[in-house]
């Protein structure tokens, strides 16, 4: 059965104003371990496409 709050992502997006928090679903976190570093990653990949976006425009 799939998670309700990460629906299968194992991560939960919450919009933070500025742009998107990820965070480990709390619900899953138990089971496959912690996503500290993945979040980590998929943080640095927003921020990496926002400044292309900026240079773009």
């Amino acid at each position: 059965m799939m998670c309700r709050l990460c629906k299968g992502r194992q991560s939960v997006q919450q919009d933070a104003g500025f742009g998107v928090v990820f965070s480990a679903c709390p619900n899953c976190r138990g089971k496959s371990g912690d996503l500290t570093e993945t979040i980590k990653d998929l943080e640095a990949l927003i921020l990496k496409m926002k400044a292309r976006v900026k240079q773009g425009a």
